[in-house]
């Protein structure tokens, strides 16, 4: 099973629950103008008090709920799209915003956003948020290849290196997004919650997955 969103913005995101971890992938570019001027340099993953926030879409309503997802998250997200008043509410709703938690020690991840709703991701289902500059036709085929390589995973640094690669492939294909991956990770696979960050180039998940180097 998978799921692909509608792209809203010059983003991508990889959404993955496995039964002893989660993962919420995205790139680090950051487009400044209209005429292509663009960062690498500001993250678009951002830790919670309960895990990791990533998203597309308004980047401020992003990091606001990375860093008031205390009590309902949902609830949250409907305030702020009520009260504020520096955005289209369209650019809001539109706005896709994913969350990794804990619940009675299984690893889990929720999407808001598409007009007020709250999404729980199944697990083994790979939940994207494609660039809107890339077409679906394309995209399609970058994700249809992720989706098998991800059924060979055996563990996580499979899934890891598989997902680099999704976002390497994207950005070969959509100049807003860069080869930068930077990976939150929630892992449970000793039964207690690390919560895990990195971010690097393909190319240096490459030559670390070539060499049998454990990623952390």
């Amino acid at each position: 099973m998978d799921k692909i969103l509608k792209g809203v913005s010059m983003s991508v995101v990889l959404n993955l629950v496995r039964s002893s971890y989660s993962i919420i992938a995205t790139d680090s570019r950051i487009m400044l103008d209209k005429v292509g001027r663009y960062t690498d340099v500001y993250p678009k993953l951002y830790p919670s008090n309960i895990g990791w926030v990533s998203g597309t879409g308004v980047g401020e309503f992003i990091r606001y709920m990375a860093n008031n997802l205390s009590g309902s998250p949902y609830e949250t997200y409907k305030k702020y799209i009520r009260s504020n008043k520096d955005y289209s509410k369209e650019d809001l709703e539109k706005t896709l915003i994913s969350y990794s938690y804990i619940y009675r020690n299984e690893t889990r991840i929720k999407y808001l956003g598409q007009e007020y709703c709250c999404v729980k991701i199944p697990k083994e289902t790979p939940t994207a948020f494609p660039p809107a500059d890339l077409s679906e036709e394309l995209h399609n085929e970058i994700y249809d290849e992720l989706i098998k390589r991800l059924k060979n995973s055996e563990h996580l640094d499979d899934d890891i290196y598989t997902i680099a690669n999704y976002i390497s492939d994207v950005s070969q294909s959509c100049k807003s997004v860069s080869s930068i991956c930077d990976f939150g990770i929630i892992d449970r696979r000793l039964g207690k919650s690390e919560r895990v960050n990195i971010r690097e180039d393909f190319s240096l998940f490459k030559t670390k997955y070539d060499s049998n180097s454990a990623f952390y």
